[in-house]
């Protein structure tokens, strides 16, 4: 009734104020994705590298991949606003210049 619908909206969360999205996704990166990826962010035998990313994927797919998981990884979308997972994308992709 009215009262979930109340509590729905308190939940709901301000955007995410990013500053510079490289710096905020290196952030992201290497608190919550070098626990699998390693902390050079090549690979480890259950994650691959993704220190490399620039002509493998686009921005797009890594948002999706970080959004909804792919293979052992799990969804992120869920722990992350999708400002933060453009972010981590932006970060992965200037790595690799």
């Amino acid at each position: 009734g009215v009262d979930q619908r109340a509590s729905m909206d308190e939940e709901e969360e301000e955007p995410v104020d990013i500053g510079d999205p490289v710096e905020y996704g290196q952030g992201i990166v290497e608190s919550s994705c070098i626990t699998c990826h390693a902390n050079d962010l090549g690979g480890t035998a259950s994650a691959p590298a993704i220190n490399n990313l620039e002509g493998q994927l686009s921005h797009d797919e890594i948002v999706d991949i970080v959004t909804n998981g792919q293979g052992n990884m799990p969804a992120f979308g869920g722990q992350l606003q999708p400002e933060e997972i453009d972010a981590v994308a932006e970060y992965l992709l200037s790595m690799s210049e």
